[in-house]
């Protein structure tokens, strides 16, 4: 009786200290997948800027603030090609062809414009072709409106300058301009240009952003027949005849 007794009391704390010991490893093993770092990739939220409330502010949406854009290129990835057009899409072709080759509408379209905000494009028409193409760059107004900018162009040169680089860098891929055009300080108006290069049937625009950088921000393609325009890109006009010389329209909206 005392052996099976012995032998029922020694099972038991057996048992017992198992069990023990499992249940400790299994609190380590969560303790240690609770610290260790996830592989989940970032969402395109977790990339933006935190808005954070003032205090007493109200938990959840504030009042007066707006979330930043997120913005991503649109449509087929364009050659800027000067003299010839922007990938497929040549001098020449008409709103139609624009539409079908891009993969997009015309948010704006008259008998002389052609504006693709989200493809930070404008198509300048006369006698219903393509006379000039406008490439601007991120966030720069079209409109009085605060929120109406464009958005980011899906395309480069062909030896990698695009916009939002350096002037230097832009240099080293399109080669010197034929004149240069430089200002003392950015311009009045919608879009802070700081210099103009101008080449044959392509100018480039150089903004100064808030954080005192110059880069590219504006390109403005003309069929080879017809001359570069001295006021640069702006916004396309929507008058009856497309401009060869186009002033930027009046806003006081600023590029964010």
């Amino acid at each position: 009786m005392l052996t099976r007794s012995w032998v029922r009391n020694g099972t038991i704390l057996v048992l017992a200290s198992t069990a023990l010991a499992a249940g400790c490893r299994t609190h380590e093993s969560a303790i240690e997948a609770s610290s260790a770092p996830t592989t989940t990739a970032p969402t395109a939220s977790l990339t933006r800027p935190r808005i954070v409330a003032e205090p007493g502010a109200s938990v959840g949406l504030l009042q007066g603030v707006k979330p930043p854009l997120f913005r991503i290129p649109m449509g087929p990835r364009l050659a800027i090609l000067p003299g010839e057009g922007l990938g497929p899409v040549r001098f020449g072709a008409t709103a139609q062809t624009v539409e079908r080759l891009l993969d997009g509408k015309c948010a704006e379209k008259t008998e002389t414009l052609c504006r693709m905000p989200s493809h930070a494009l404008d198509f300048v028409f006369k006698d219903g072709v393509v006379e000039e193409m406008r490439i601007q760059g991120e966030e720069r107004p079209f409109s009085d409106k605060p929120d109406d900018t464009y958005g980011v162009f899906n395309g480069r040169f062909a030896k990698g300058a695009t916009l939002g680089m350096y002037r230097k860098y832009v240099i080293d891929s399109v080669g010197e301009p034929v004149r240069v055009e430089k200002f003392d300080k950015p311009l009045a108006g919608p879009f802070p240009t700081i210099e103009r290069d101008y080449y044959e049937n392509m100018v480039l625009e150089y903004d100064r952003l808030e954080n005192g950088n110059d880069v590219l921000a504006g390109v403005i393609l003309t069929r080879p027949t017809g001359t570069v325009s001295g006021s640069g890109t702006g916004p396309a006009s929507k008058s009856s005849a497309a401009p060869k010389s186009s002033a930027a329209p009046k806003s006081s909206a600023a590029p964010k």
